[in-house]
């Protein structure tokens, strides 16, 4: 099955009746994460699938109110949730220290930007990480490059190969992914330590990593010294899609550590070559509100219905608090989570008045196509055309639908697609509507641009 998501016109030929509308998620502060053992600060890194069912989330703090917030005194901890979205402290993953939750220092050999493999045949690599020492080691600043990590439950952990994945020592997160389309393990990365672009590494055998290569960076309309900090990467099956939080960071004049984070859908079709979209995730919070200073997107995961997303929600901006600061010092951040119903990503909105849709060429392998879409008010239809509709499957014999549908059949006066499927000829998907939202059209096709060249598998 192939779902054609309008991050672009590249599957659509759109009117200008239309409007692209990139969806937030319904933020839940109501169960927002905040750990009773790190009253001053924690650091959402990642969440994964744990071994026990359920989501692990990785975080970093400072327990002890007699050391300093730095990076050399970061401690590695566990938090668990049965659903995805209320979080505990895992009390199990040490069991009679002093924080039973805690894994490990951050400067020690313990992953935190985790990749759970699905396609991992090993099972003590199940779990991987790319990571560079946090703080000082030996009383010096941590300097080497990252290597990638394995862990068989998320508590243990060991390098898989002594091969760097980075030339040098970057302290951004760096996202993981297992790409289906090279088969390889890639990482998005920074090229070295301050140079706020996003990268890019492959590794085919897990002994050795390409060169990084640049694949973001900020745009000329960006608002003056914008930089890209981090973009966590996933990949979504049902649209056969690559999906990046994107970190963007606007600096202060000569003030690298400062200024505001704030995260932007980021989406690629094969992995390795990365748009902007430029559509923030988190909404515009009042200052003082967790998410006003700084949101980091750490994670997304596919729930069936819907998608939930995390995301680490500051108080203050990268910098932390202001110098003189008076205020007392609540918890910088805290983990919300958010969810999004399936394949909604983006829409392709009626606009003012009337929009339509025009696919581009398909050619159906099973006789049903399913959309996605909020109609209110009945007030959408929908034809097959082969250079022109075709008898039976014009917008006067579609058979109407209405409301919040997220899988909805499409179907004719002239009967099912199966005459289709059977004479294999290429179509296309003609949508009319008012006062709706199309979010994706859902089927089992070959797709092409120009009917006369070569078909690919994917989108």
């Amino acid at each position: 099955m192939k779902t054609i998501l309008a991050f672009d016109d590249f599957v659509l030929n759109r009117s200008d009746g239309t409007r692209r509308r990139f969806k937030k998620p319904e933020w839940h502060p109501e169960v927002s994460f905040s750990d009773p053992y790190n009253p001053r600060n924690i650091w959402p890194q990642s969440v994964v699938p744990a071994p026990q069912g359920g989501c692990m989330m990785i975080y970093l703090g400072v327990p002890e109110p007699e050391l300093p917030l730095r990076d050399e005194n970061l401690s590695v901890f566990l938090a668990w949730s049965p659903d995805g979205m209320r979080f505990e402290p895992y009390m199990k993953a040490n069991p009679g220290a002093r924080y039973p939750h805690r894994i490990g220092g951050a400067g020690d050999t313990v992953g935190t930007c985790v990749l759970y493999d699905k396609a991992e045949k090993n099972a003590e690599f199940r779990y991987k990480a790319v990571q560079a020492r946090y703080g000082r080691i030996d009383g010096k600043p941590a300097g080497e490059p990252a290597y990638l990590l394995g862990s068989p439950d998320l508590i243990h952990w060991k390098r898989v190969s002594d091969a760097p994945v980075t030339p040098s020592y970057s302290d951004c997160y760096p996202g993981l992914l297992r790409n289906p389309r090279t088969g390889k393990l890639q990482a998005t990365v920074r090229r070295r330590w301050g140079e706020r672009r996003i990268c890019l590494v492959e590794s085919a055998n897990l002994q050795s990593w390409t060169p990084p290569r640049a694949i973001l960076h900020p745009l000329p309309d960006d608002e003056p010294v914008t930089h890209l900090y981090s973009m966590p990467e996933f990949y979504y099956e049902p649209g056969e899609i690559f999906i990046g939080l994107l970190w963007k960071q606007v600096m202060p004049f000569d003030r690298i550590m400062e200024g505001p984070v704030t995260t932007e859908y980021a989406y690629s079709y094969d992995g390795l070559m990365w748009n902007r979209t430029g559509a923030p995730l988190f909404p515009e919070k009042n200052r003082g509100e967790y998410g006003a200073g700084s949101a980091y997107g750490i994670g997304m995961a596919d729930r069936g219905e819907d998608m939930v997303f995390y995301m680490g929600a500051w108080l203050t901006e990268h910098g932390g608090y202001p110098a003189g600061s008076t205020t007392e010092k609540r918890s910088n951040c805290v983990m919300i989570p958010g969810t999004l119903k399936r394949n909604r990503f983006v829409s392709i909105d009626s606009g003012k008045g009337r929009g339509e849709l025009l696919t581009q060429w398909l050619r159906l392998k099973m006789p049903e196509l399913k959309l996605n879409a909020v109609i209110p008010f009945g007030s959408l239809r929908a034809e097959i055309r082969a250079g022109a509709p075709v008898e039976g499957y014009t917008l006067d014999d579609f058979l109407p639908i209405a409301g919040d549908v997220t899988d909805a059949p499409l179907r004719w006066k002239g009967g099912g697609l199966e005459k289709f499927v059977r004479e294999g000829r290429w179509v296309q998907l003609h949508i009319v509507f008012e006062q709706s939202e199309v979010y994706a059209i859902t089927g089992d096709f070959d797709f092409n641009i120009n009917t006369r060249g070569p078909v690919y598998d994917f989108l």
